[in-house]
């Protein structure tokens, strides 16, 4: 068997323990195989998010009966009242569709909008290149992702309702245009972030043919043009 036909999960442990070679041996018919890592870092997000929301339900019906103000709640969760009786349950199970679909479309968008950045970039800055094989390429760089969203599913099943209510309380906003882009920029560059950069400049290297230093250069631009794009659109 040639090194162009190596297996799906020796090629995935490949861009973690060797990703110059590897990246050189992903070729354009490998974007289904990109396309699947993708798909099941969305699953384990949406797994994950649907996880968190299962215990917040607690808080919200806490949070009904206490009212917005926390003295007492308004007339519909009054003793008496018409529509006293709220089942947190029947919308919370209403809600776990949309949770889980938000997560693997939000999952989707954010592989796919820094990896056509990183197609746009690549192609003013180093020159023309197989699209098809660049995709690829940023599904196999999406793999530590994969990690990230496990450990949220861990985190989400061991974590409990009260310390989840006081971590999501603590969470501010940030107002201002310099917030808002540390913020993403905070998301974005995370450590498994940093990682999914890291492969990405393997994938413009071996995609174009361009020296490591070019090849970082796209990479570090592409992504930080993504920051600001999310700093506006945050769907992305």
């Amino acid at each position: 068997m040639s090194e162009n036909n190596k297996s799906f999960v020796s090629k995935m442990f490949g861009v973690i323990t060797s990703p110059r070679r590897t990246f050189q041996d992903i070729e354009e018919r490998d974007l289904r195989t990109g396309l699947l890592i993708v798909l099941l870092v969305a699953v384990l997000s949406a797994w994950a998010g649907m996880t968190y929301f299962s215990k917040m339900g607690p808080n919200l019906q806490a949070a009904g009966q206490a009212g917005p103000l926390g003295h007492g709640g308004p007339m519909f969760f009054q003793p008496g009242a018409q529509d006293s009786q709220i089942d947190f349950e029947t919308i919370r199970s209403r809600l776990m569709p949309f949770i889980a679909i938000g997560g693997i479309v939000s999952t989707f968008i954010r592989w796919l909008a820094p990896s056509l950045l990183v197609l746009l970039t690549a192609k003013v800055l180093v020159g023309e290149g197989s699209s098809r094989r660049m995709l690829a390429m940023t599904g196999f760089a999406f793999i530590p992702m994969a990690a990230q969203q496990l450990l949220r599913v861990l985190d989400a099943m061991t974590i409990s309702s009260a310390n989840l209510a006081a971590i999501t309380a603590s969470q501010l906003t940030s107002t201002g245009l310099i917030g808002k882009i540390i913020n993403q920029a905070i998301g974005v560059f995370t450590v498994f972030g940093l990682l999914t950069v890291l492969l990405n400049t393997y994938a413009v290297s071996a995609n174009y043919e361009a020296d490591t230093r070019k090849s970082a250069t796209v990479t570090v631009a592409a992504y930080l043009i993504y920051v600001l794009l999310r700093s506006f659109i945050p769907i992305i």
